[in-house]
C-alpha cells in the first residue's frame, strides 16, 4: 500500500491481488487501526467511478488535508471527506487528458495532467474545499513528459523531459495563475546536483517529494556532490531560480544511504532524515537547518518497529515535531514514532 499522511490519519490504498487497487481509505496513526475504507469491487458498468478504481494500479495520485483526501484515476480528480469517507466533489479532465499527479493543501490543489496524443503536459488548480477550477491552462509545455507539483502556493512543479533518447532531465520550474513558467532551475550545476534518487524513502501527501520543500519564496532541495558520496542542503530564490547558499549535511549524515527532505515551516526551519538501510534495523536520524543554513537539531529518530521496511516511512510535521508514519508491505499495520 502507498501511504500519505496529515498527521492524524493516513491515507492508503490497497491492492488485494497484487495488480490492482482494492480498496481506498484512512488509518488511524494513533492506534494503526482503520478508521474508514472504501471497496471497489463488483461489476459496475463501463465508464464508473468504481470501474475506474478497479482497474486502476497502487500507485494512484493522492492527497490529505485535514478535511479532504483528493485522489485521481485516469482523467476524474474527486475529493473525499476524511470524516466518513463520503465523496464531496469530482471534476473530470478535458479529453485525451490524463491526471498523473496532484497536490492538495488549504490552497487549493494543483493538478498535473498529460496530453495522451502529444505526451504534452498541462495543468490546473482546484479549489479544495468545492473542487471548482480556481484557473486552468491549455498551455502544453513542449516535450515536457511529466510534471510533478511540490508546492500549491507558490505552484512549483519538478517537470522532466527527454534529454536524449536514453535519458531523463529535470527541472524545477513555477507557474502562475495565467499558465506561465517562471525561472528554471536546472537538477545539475558545478555544485553538484539535486538529489532526486532518494524521494521514495520520503513520501509526504502521496506524491514524491523530490526532497524539497517551498517556504516564504524559498525552495530547499537535498544535494550531493557530483560524485554522489557527500549530502547537502541547497536554497533557491524562486523568484530569479539563483542558489542563496550549499551547506553540506552534519555528521554522518553526509555520507548516509539515505537521505530524505522531511518537512518544512518557517518556525522550525528544514529537516532531514538520514538512514543507512532498507531493514528495520536502519539508524535514522534527523537533522534541521534554519532559512540560513545553520544546523540547529541533530537527534536520533526511534528505531522503526521489526518488520517495518525503510521504503514505507512516511515522514512529515505534525504538531511542531517530525513524525514517521511506517507501514508494511500488503495490509500489515500503520505505526508511527517521532523526535521532539
Amino acid at each position: 500500500m502507498s501511504p500519505t499522511g496529515n498527521g492524524k490519519f493516513g491515507a492508503v490504498a490497497w491492492t488485494k491481488d497484487g495488480e490492482n487497487c482494492n480498496q481506498v481509505g484512512l488509518v488511524d496513526l494513533a492506534t494503526g487501526q482503520k478508521a474508514w475504507g472504501i471497496e471497489f469491487s463488483g461489476a459496475p458498468s463501463e465508464g464508473s467511478t468504481e470501474r475506474r478504481f478497479a482497474d486502476a494500479t497502487d500507485d494512484i495520485p493522492m492527497s490529505l488535508t485535514a478535511d479532504k483526501l483528493v485522489l485521481a484515476v485516469e482523467s476524474t480528480v474527486m475529493g473525499l471527506n476524511v470524516a466518513d469517507g463520503k465523496p464531496a466533489w469530482s471534476q473530470v479532465a478535458k479529453k485525451d487528458r490524463r491526471i498523473n499527479a496532484l497536490l492538495a493543501s488549504p490552497d487549493g490543489v494543483l493538478v498535473a495532467m498529460e496530453e495522451m496524443l502529444s505526451d504534452n503536459s498541462a495543468v490546473a488548480k482546484l479549489d479544495v474545499g468545492t473542487g471548482a477550477a480556481a484557473w486552468t491552462t491549455d498551455t502544453t509545455y513542449g516535450k515536457v513528459q511529466q510534471m510533478f507539483p511540490i508546492s500549491v502556493k507558490p505552484a512549483v512543479f519538478v517537470t522532466s523531459y527527454e534529454a536524449s533518447p536514453s535519458k531523463l532531465a529535470y527541472e524545477i520550474v513555477t507557474v502562475d495563475d495565467t499558465g506561465k513558467v517562471g525561472p528554471r532551475i536546472p537538477q545539475a550545476g558545478t555544485w553538484g546536483k539535486i538529489n532526486f534518487e532518494d524521494n521514495e524513502w520520503g513520501h509526504l501527501d502521496g506524491m514524491p517529494t523530490f526532497n524539497m520543500a517551498v517556504v516564504d519564496g524559498v525552495l530547499y532541495a537535498l544535494t550531493e556532490s557530483e560524485t554522489g558520496n557527500k549530502r547537502g542542503l541547497a536554497a533557491f530564490d524562486l523568484g530569479t531560480g539563483s542558489m542563496k547558499w550549499n551547506k553540506p549535511a552534519p555528521g554522518k549524515a553526509a555520507d548516509a544511504f539515505h537521505f530524505t527532505l522531511a518537512g518544512a515551516d518557517p518556525a522550525a526551519g528544514v529537516c532531514g532524515v538520514s538512514g543507512d538501510g532498507y531493514s528495520a534495523k536502519v539508524t535514522v536520524g534527523v537533522h534541521c537547518w534554519d532559512k540560513n543554513g545553520s544546523v540547529t537539531t541533530v537527534a536520533d529518530l526511534p528505531q522503526p518497529p521489526e518488520g517495518v521496511i525503510g521504503l514505507n516511512m512516511d515522514l512529515r510535521w505534525a504538531d511542531g515535531r517530525l513524525v514517521g508514519v511506517a507501514t508494511t508491505y500488503g495490509d500489515g499495520p500503520a505505526v508511527t514514532f517521532a523526535a521532539k
